[in-house]
């Protein structure tokens, strides 16, 4: 597929910039073409499949569910959270590198963690704090996924992946009417034009935006007929 293979491109450009770097003989491949996707609309789930998500977990995938919907957290990002990053008292949750691991596109983030999410790491944090990670995990990456997919089915929620809880958390966010940068600042896009696929959830319009405008108007002088020059 297009966008697999583009995903590859990336990872090869990378490797050769590095290996450059460190003084290794590597080809160019930044004249290499990515291959057009078309743009899909983001799966996302409703506030119900959310809380019924929520209602059938256990307090780990009740944990992973308030993750991705009230953080926006990718799945590595969540497997590499670990507690020293949550400041409960400065109310803060940061997306830190680690020695083994880097965010996407090398990018840290802090995020202030929604009343509901905080509450319940509290709570979590109590019964698991003897573990590094928030979510202790020691099995591959692609299981973890495949369990929250088996996860949903219990639900009885036909579409989705855990990816879609992301998508969950900044299509709300548009439907909100929240600034796309700001989305876009709290996702980890380096580029707000990845946030763009959110862009048809906002409520407002072009039209309401210009109607934001003030209606300014002249002086309540009486209308002079016009000049020679003015007809």
């Amino acid at each position: 597929m297009p966008a697999t293979i583009n995903r590859e491109v990336s990872i090869l450009r990378r490797a050769a910039a590095v290996g450059k770097q460190r003084g290794y003989i590597a080809a160019d491949l930044g004249s290499v073409a990515k291959l057009p996707v078309a743009k899909k609309r983001p799966v996302f789930f409703s506030e119900a499949e959310i809380k019924v998500m929520l209602e059938k977990s256990d307090p780990y995938w009740r944990t992973v569910v308030n993750l991705g919907y009230y953080a926006g957290l990718r799945l590595g990002e969540m497997l590499h959270l670990e507690w020293q990053d949550i400041d409960f008292e400065r109310q803060e949750l940061r997306v830190a590198p680690k020695e083994d691991w880097t965010p996407k596109d090398r990018e840290s983030r802090e995020i202030d963690p929604h009343p509901t999410l905080a509450e319940h790491l509290k709570a979590w944090k109590a019964v698991s704090a003897q573990h590094k990670s928030v979510l202790p995990w020691d099995r591959r990456t692609h299981q973890f996924s495949m369990m929250f997919s088996a996860f949903l089915r219990r639900c009885g929620i036909a579409r989705g992946s855990l990816h879609s809880l992301r998508h969950t958390f900044a299509s709300h966010l548009a439907m909100a009417d929240v600034n796309l940068l700001k989305i876009a600042r709290l996702m980890g896009h380096s580029n707000v034009q990845t946030t763009q696929i959110y862009s048809h959830l906002q409520p407002s319009s072009l039209r309401e935006a210009v109607f934001r405008l003030p209606a300014i108007q002249p002086g309540q002088a009486a209308p002079q007929p016009p000049t020679q020059a003015q007809a």
